[in-house]
């Protein structure tokens, strides 16, 4: 079967399942509807207990409120409905996977031309409509303070607040949000009756919970619940970021879920009555806050690259700085007097990391497999392609060998010098705001290269992620650069649309990857490993600066029990807060003595 002709066939599947879950919804109550598929976004974030299944909760139960907000039904809606309707948005997720297929499974260890195409379409183009932004809030946090800072007094001139305002803001709610979030998923969870009308779930235990349709109003905050922001502000910043479930959005159907616009990952606070709102997801909040900012017309777009371009460089300058301390670290510099500028070089010990940032606009993807892959393969190129090139210039240089002179961009001015001799190891790194999913990954997919040595590609959230995680072992710089050593042998072999799902493999089975080096066959990882730094960052602390209390946090269960363990197995460090936490669970849940993982 050719792309053309399976393409085809995947549209549709899925304009038949659009079609019939549009229809489905169309008849339901959305005033009764919307607060439960928050409420289940909810019970799945903060409680052990799974009431829904759904492939991607957040993106998926926006489109659900997208479709209800255009819907004019009065219906109640019940348990098998709720059922049907994740049936549905999975089975559409998936089939967004298998765009630019063509029909034929990898079952060759090489891949052909042909497959690596179509690769690259298909998993930029899914992981897009897989995924909302990847993060984590102080990330994003960070990010809004040191882009938009700068433009403070003309972001108050236009907003009336500062961008530390925005972010109290952000804070506060998320924080009012799980408050109330807390006290309605705690009276659903000992809601053992039927009550009105009400539906039956089924928790892990496989003990009923009753989901009472005026539960939701313990869920709802108000401008009168602020108290860090003012409340004439927080009034105006909620109205803002919000859609209201009285209004229709009057949109043109049919709504697929692949439209990049879905309002409500812009305005993710919902108006359910009078002035109270309930909230889609906590972190989709702060992204719509910088993404509102990055769209503003009063900041000039050429003065706003500058910013990110300065905000990434001096991330990733800050990141290296603590991953090895006795090391050298230079920034905006240039190898020769007046010579082409570049980002990082970090010389520790006998090792260089050449270091190369680059900040660009979203791509926007394509159903189809030519146009997609062109438009990926141009923006690689003036991102990815063009770092490697800048990089490789000083790699060449450290292997012709001689003395090295490091000069002040733009300038003749000379500010260190060593010998290439010196250098054993060099590694060639970039770092992307922007995620491309597996052609990050996996770069040689799309990179022009007449040399060995291949670069190791980040988004800056992941490397951060990453470098913080390391720092928790005794020599960061030698986990991380085995690390590099192993990504570089691999890498043209991996087909993983997630950094995180390789790196927490490789930091918790170190041995297990390194026996893939010896073959030649395509590698996967499972695809959950990423886990394992939610599950840090959730009950320990992966280690941002300011890392914000969020509910649950410290507090441990079997799955940080778990992390626990496997931590201090491969020799991880952790706080005394920490290992008390744990010591408290176990002696209140196990009676048992630690005992590593098998």
């Amino acid at each position: 079967m050719s792309n053309v002709e399976n393409s085809n066939t995947v549209l549709d599947k899925i304009n038949a399942r659009t079609k019939e879950l549009q229809e489905l919804l169309s008849t339901i109550n959305r005033k009764t509807a919307i607060p439960v598929f928050l409420i289940l976004g909810y019970a799945s974030l903060m409680s052990s207990y799974k009431f829904d299944h759904l492939v991607s909760r957040v993106k998926q139960i926006a489109y659900v409120i997208r479709l209800l907000l255009n819907s004019d039904g009065h219906c109640e809606i019940c348990n098998e409905e709720v059922d049907a309707i994740t049936d549905i948005l999975n089975e559409i997720q998936k089939l967004y996977w298998n765009i630019h297929d063509d029909g034929s499974e990898l079952k060759k260890d090489t891949l052909t031309s042909s497959q690596k195409k179509i690769l690259v379409a298909q998993s930029c183009y899914a992981s897009n409509y897989y995924n909302t932004e990847l993060l984590y809030q102080e990330q994003e946090i960070d990010r809004i303070r040191s882009i938009f800072s700068p433009f403070d007094k003309i972001i108050v001139e236009n907003e009336g607040c500062s961008v530390e305002q925005l972010i109290i803001f952000y804070i506060e709610t998320n924080k009012l949000i799980f408050e109330k979030a807390d006290i309605g998923i705690n009276m659903l969870l000992h809601s053992n009756q039927p009550i009105q009308h009400s539906i039956s779930f089924i928790g892990e235990d496989l003990s009923n919970f009753y989901l009472s349709m005026s539960l939701y109003e313990k869920f709802l905050i108000s401008a009168q619940d602020y108290k860090m922001t003012e409340k004439s502000l927080a009034e105006k910043l909620l109205k803002k970021f919000s859609l209201s479930v009285e209004g229709l959005l009057n949109e043109e159907k049919p709504i697929y879920y692949c439209q990049n616009d879905n309002p409500l990952l812009k305005r993710p606070l919902i108006e359910l009555c009078d002035g109270k709102y309930m909230l889609l997801y906590n972190i989709q909040l702060i992204t719509a806050i910088y993404h509102y900012l990055e769209n503003v017309s009063y900041i000039k777009q050429e003065s706003l690259s500058r910013s990110k371009k300065n905000a990434i460089e001096n991330k990733t300058y800050k990141l290296f700085s603590t991953i090895d301390k006795s090391g050298m670290l230079f920034k905006n510099y240039a190898i020769e007097p007046h010579g082409k500028e570049k980002d990082l070089l970090f010389i520790a010990q006998d090792i260089a990391l050449i270091i190369e940032c680059k900040s660009n606009k979203q791509i926007e993807y394509s159903r189809n497999t030519d146009k997609a892959y062109e438009t990926i393969s141009r923006h690689y190129n003036v991102s990815i392609q063009k770092a490697y090139e800048q990089a490789l210039e000083v790699a060449t240089a450290l292997h012709e060998g001689g003395k090295i002179d490091i000069f002040e961009k733009d300038s003749d001015k000379k500010i260190n010098s060593f010998e290439a001799s010196s250098i054993k190891e060099t590694h060639i790194i970039i770092v992307s705001q922007e995620r491309y999913s597996l052609i990050q990954n996996n770069p040689s997919l799309l990179l022009h290269s007449n040399s060995n040595l291949m670069p190791t590609c980040f988004c800056i959230d992941d490397l951060e992620t990453i470098l913080l995680t390391l720092c928790r072992f005794r020599n960061p710089l030698k986990e991380f650069c085995e690390y590099l050593i192993i990504k570089e042998q691999i890498s043209s072999r991996i087909l993983s649309y997630d950094e995180l799902d390789f790196a927490a493999k490789f930091i918790c089975e170190k041995d297990i990857i390194k026996e893939c080096l010896g073959d030649n066959h395509i590698y996967r990882p499972e695809g959950n490993e990423s886990d394992f730094f939610d599950i840090l960052y959730n009950e320990f602390n992966i280690g941002f600066d300011n890392e914000l209390p969020i509910l649950g946090k410290h507090v441990i269960t079997e799955n940080g029990l778990q992390v626990f363990k496997i931590g201090k197995r491969i020799g991880m460090n952790f706080t005394s807060e920490e290992e008390s936490a744990c010591m408290f669970f176990i002696q209140n849940n196990h009676q048992e003595t630690m005992e590593e993982p098998s």
